[in-house]
């Protein structure tokens, strides 16, 4: 396989090369591959979870909650942290 790099991206690659983090522009080429798929693992990972959680949240029970009482602690709390800060 041949790749067609733009300038910009040629120097940056070579630039890793010529510090020494890679060996050579293979080895760039390879490692930025091998990140992207892990990248695309971890994100698979992560809407499976999501999906697990979501099934298991409704299969469980649910109970009834007002808006203001929440907003009311979380200022309370707020508060709370604020005045231990000083």
């Amino acid at each position: 396989m041949n790749l067609i790099l733009t300038p910009e991206l040629l120097a940056y690659v070579q630039s890793k090369v010529d510090c020494g983090d890679f060996k050579s522009a293979e080895d760039f080429v390879l490692a930025a591959i091998a990140m992207v798929r892990a990248d695309e693992l971890l994100q698979q990972q992560d809407v499976d979870d999501l999906r697990k959680a979501i099934a298991e949240g409704m299969q469980g029970e649910s109970e009834e909650w007002d808006a203001e009482e929440i907003k009311a602690e979380g200022r309370r709390l707020l508060a709370e942290r604020r005045q231990k800060a000083v």
